[in-house]
């Protein structure tokens, strides 16, 4: 019998009859090429890096490390600016950022 990502009890996968599956992932869940449960790339089988965050900065929520969504929607303002007047690039409606340095 096979388990319900297709390893039997001996770690071998009914698909590739070797001890990865085709992404590369032992019974464990762990990549062949790292030894972790993160691929060479830094990302585990959901997408995500170790902080949560995918390829392109979103958490799983769709949010970056700064609150913005893809759009530049912050999640607790509902606009283009967080809390202390910052969009998702730094800058305040006057493109200046936080030191006081202009966007240009």
């Amino acid at each position: 019998g096979y388990d319900k990502n297709g390893f039997d009890k001996n770690g071998t996968h009914i698909a590739t009859g070797t001890l990865f599956n085709s992404a590369g992932l032992n019974k464990e869940g762990n990549y062949g090429a790292t030894g972790t449960t993160f691929n060479e790339e830094g990302f585990d089988k959901d997408g995500f890096d170790k902080l949560g965050y995918d390829q392109d900065g979103l958490s799983k929520y769709g949010y970056d490390k700064n609150s913005f969504d893809k759009n530049g929607i912050h999640i607790v303002t509902h606009t283009l600016f967080n809390t202390a007047g910052f969009n998702k690039d730094g800058f305040n409606k006057d493109d200046f950022d936080k030191l006081g340095k202009n966007k240009q």
